[in-house]
């Protein structure tokens, strides 16, 4: 038996003879069933042949929303011929190929309003940039909501905008392994600072990979333990940006000072090093239990680096003075 669909029925036939019409019922337009199809379920089949896409009976319920019809609309009226199915069915299967269907609408709906021509290798382009920055920010752990536009440079007198701004826009120093250490008290942005460049570098292409040092030593130490240090350093160089943050917080004790030292001359000139720090370097006998491991840390950190040193008062003392002021008043 064969059969013929229409919006209103369904036609079917035995051989060249007609055998049964059934009519057709729709389920009622509810706001959980706004849609009756989805173009996951036939992206494929469009894929091969997209001309369908035109005639296709429920191709408004086809589209994900209002957005998308829009655009439809647009691509009807200003593209000619097949290449407006092959590009409107070519949005449809980047968006679900890359699943950014909100944001790919937001991007197009951008390049329709300025009046720009819609390319789809370019907006896969995107779409693939998109997705991969997502991915490396997930495994960057870098904490959330730390950008340069969320760090409030007008409360610091010591801290240069634009320096920060041309480390965060020139990824040159990264590709040439230079370090940056950031010295200030607790409370004064460091970390902040160190994390808002990290999200830059990984605009830029750069993986990163934010800790801190504490918890990274304890893994070296790990590490060695088992005798697998070397391979978990060859991990941590897959990352050309590492942020260690708070340094001045690792015991003085030898086990756990080698396997820090082991890091920085890993990493000397072959990968950048972000470090925060409460102690100046000449305070850093604290940190490292032997001068001259210390000295020789200190050695390699800066012979490619910038040095970034706060010095303000800490936000949660300028805020406790102004709750007592308050209060006083």
């Amino acid at each position: 038996m064969d059969g013929s669909c229409f919006f209103t029925c369904l036609e079917c036939f035995l051989g060249a003879t007609h055998a049964v019409t059934l009519s057709r019922v729709y389920a009622l337009r509810k706001a959980a069933r706004a849609r009756n199809i989805d173009y996951r379920h036939v992206i494929h089949s469009l894929v091969k042949k997209p001309q369908a896409f035109r005639f296709f009976v429920l191709r408004d319920d086809l589209l994900p929303t209002a957005l998308y019809r829009d655009i439809w609309r647009y691509i009807e009226k200003n593209v000619r011929g097949k290449a407006a199915c092959k590009l409107m069915v070519g949005l449809l299967h980047l968006a679900s190929t890359h699943d950014c269907e909100t944001e790919l609408g937001v991007v197009v709906q951008s390049l329709i309003e300025h009046d720009k021509p819609l390319s789809l290798s370019a907006l896969e382009a995107n779409s693939r940039l998109q997705n991969k920055i997502a991915r490396h920010i997930k495994e960057s752990k870098l904490p959330a909501g730390k950008s340069l536009a969320t760090f409030d440079f007008t409360c610091t007198q010591s801290i240069n905008y634009q320096q920060i701004a041309a480390l965060a826009e020139n990824p040159d120093w990264v590709r040439q392994a230079n370090n940056i250490v950031i010295f200030g008290p607790s409370g004064v942005g460091k970390s902040h600072l160190a994390a808002a460049i990290g999200y830059r570098m990984i605009e830029h292409g750069f993986r990163c990979c934010y800790t801190s040092s504490t918890s990274l030593v304890q893994k070296l130490q790990q590490a060695k333990s088992v005798f697998k240090l070397p391979e978990f350093l060859a991990k941590l160089a897959r990352f050309p940006v590492l942020i260690l943050d708070d340094i001045g917080y690792v015991k003085k004790d030898e086990t756990e000072t080698s396997v820090l030292f082991e890091l920085i001359a890993d990493r000397y000139e072959n990968g950048t090093l972000i470090i925060t720090a409460n102690q100046p370097f000449s305070e850093w006998d604290s940190i490292f239990p032997d001068n001259m491991m210390a000295v020789a840390a200190v050695d390699r950190l800066v012979h490619h680096a910038t040095i970034i040193n706060v010095k303000e008062e800490s936000y949660r003392k300028k805020g406790q003075k102004i709750s007592k002021l308050n209060g006083r008043d």
